[in-house]
Order: structure tokens, then sequence, then C-alpha cells
């Protein structure tokens, strides 16, 4: 009897062990692209500038929960979302109101007609204007940044898959040694990245595959809304190719497509015990619905 007690706690252990699995913990900010200048005699030293964002990612399989704040003109603006993988869909948390949203393929699809209806509705209104008051709305349109409204459609495509190229530099991030990797498009340059090898961390890709499926996800959303301001997050093209760089991308630098760069590195990852509930919506949250009207 006491032998078959042993053995069943032994195994209650074991299998509690496996099942609790640790996440991963990732603290990431932009870099400060302008260092503070050296003060006039007889001034004050300028406080160092801070960085325009700082998030946490938090992974679990293919579970991944972000939490970040931007500094904006008018202060600093928190955001919370959570990647669920199956089906595939985010979830925007706002704590103020305690309430989410949530966002997945066929919201995805019906924004994209919504837009493809306004740009037909706009472009048949502008054709009927005299020129004078066409420039002016054209003026005002732009002013709102609705010029993609005045433009065709682009033709509608599966997005390319991002490759990497070791581009021979390397570097130090958060004390770890990264091998430089230029990340193209089409073609293109559109990132770069400084990785480190998964061994380095103590880590597997499997570990972070969230990211890896979170990034897909925004990719097909982008392609599907097809809408010139619609962009994926800056920094994702680097965990599209972590299958192709064996490793984790400590730094990304964005924007060398002509378009608005930025500038992440990672301040900490860590192997860690992340609470189930992180990646839940909490009890008694409403839902607000996702509206886009195709008529």
């Amino acid at each position: 009897m006491q032998r078959t007690c042993a053995g069943l706690l032994t195994m209650l252990i074991l299998g509690h062990a496996v099942a609790a699995r640790a996440g991963v913990v990732i603290v990431t900010e932009s870099d400060t692209m302008a260092p503070p200048q050296a003060p006039a005699a007889g001034q004050k030293p300028a406080a160092a500038a801070k960085p325009q964002y700082r998030g946490t990612m938090y992974v679990d399989g293919d579970r991944v929960r972000i939490e970040g704040t931007s500094a904006t003109k008018n202060g600093d603006m928190e955001a919370t979302v959570l990647f669920r993988a199956q089906p595939e869909s985010f979830v925007f948390l706002e704590p103020g109101e305690k309430s989410y949203t949530e966002m997945n393929r066929d919201d995805m699809k019906r924004i994209g007609s919504a837009i493809d209806n306004a740009r037909k509705q706009m472009q048949a209104q502008l054709a009927k204007m005299p020129p004078e008051q066409r420039k002016v709305v054209e003026q005002a349109m732009a002013g709102m940044g609705g010029e993609a409204l005045m433009k065709a459609a682009p033709e509608k495509k599966a997005v390319e898959p991002a490759k990497a190229v070791a581009n021979g530099t390397s570097d130090k991030v958060a004390d770890h040694a990264c091998k430089g990797f230029d990340v193209t498009r089409g073609g293109k340059k559109i990132a770069e990245a400084c990785v480190a090898p998964w061994s380095d961390l103590g880590l597997t890709a499997k570990d972070v595959e969230g990211l890896r499926k979170m990034t897909a996800f925004q990719q097909q959303m982008v392609a599907e809304v097809n809408f010139e301001g619609f962009q994926a997050a800056p920094g994702a093209e680097a965990f599209e190719v972590i299958d192709q760089v064996n490793g984790f991308p400590l730094r990304v630098k964005t924007g060398m497509d002509g378009k608005r760069g930025i500038s992440m590195h990672m301040v900490k990852i860590e192997r860690k015990d992340v609470d189930p509930k992180l990646f839940q919506v909490p009890q008694g949250w409403t839902k607000k619905e996702l509206s886009a009207e195709e008529d």
C-alpha cells in the first residue's frame, strides 16, 4: 500500500512538472536615436531622452501577450494585446473601460471590403466636383491622412515571404553577442536584425513559436485589408525569419524600404513561469463588437 501511494505521488509530481511549462518573458524598448547634447558652461546636463516605446512580451507556446507604452505628444499611451492561435485572432484590452475587442480573419475581410467601398465612393464624388473644389477636398483629405482613399486600390495579393541573409556584421546587445542579418522582401531590404543563437539564450525556436505565428497572422491581415496605412508592427519582420536565422533577434532596425523606421532592442529575456490568466480576458469584462460596414 505504501509503495502504491508513493508511486502515485511520484506520478502526480512528474505530471505536474510537465504541465507547468515555463514561458518566456521579453522586455524590449526603442533605441534613443538622438542622444542629448553636452550642456553649455554653467547649465545643468539635459535629462536623457526616454525610449519612445517600451514593452513586455509574454510567450507560452503559441499564446502571446504584449504590453507596451508609447510616448506621444499628448503623453504616454498604453496598450495590451493578446494573440490567440486557435482560432487566430487579436484581442485588444481596454482596462479603463474593462472591455475588449477581438479581431479575426472574418473581421479583416469585412474591413477590407469596407475600405474598398469607401475608396470607390470617394473617387466617384471627386470625379463630379469642379477642379477648384476637388483640389480643396484633396488637400483636406491629405491633411487627415486619407491620401490612400483617393488612389486606385493596389492589387490584392499575398505578402511575399521575408528572407534573411547574413551580412557579416556582429555586435553585443544586453550582454549577448549577436550576428547581423539583412531581412528582405521581394528582393528589397526592409530590416536589419542582430541575432543571438538559441543556445546562448537557453531557448529554442519552439519556446517562442507564438511570435512566429502571430507575425504570420499579421501579414495575412495586412494583405486582406490592402490599405496603405495599415501595416504590421515595426520589427515583426525579424520574427518571420526566425527559422532561417536559427536564433532570436536581439535588435531590429526597420525603415530600409523608405517607410518610417524604428530601432528596437531587447533589454532582457528570461524563461520563467507565466500566470495563465495573463493570456485570458478578465472575467466580467464587456466585449465591444468590431464594426465594419460594407454598404
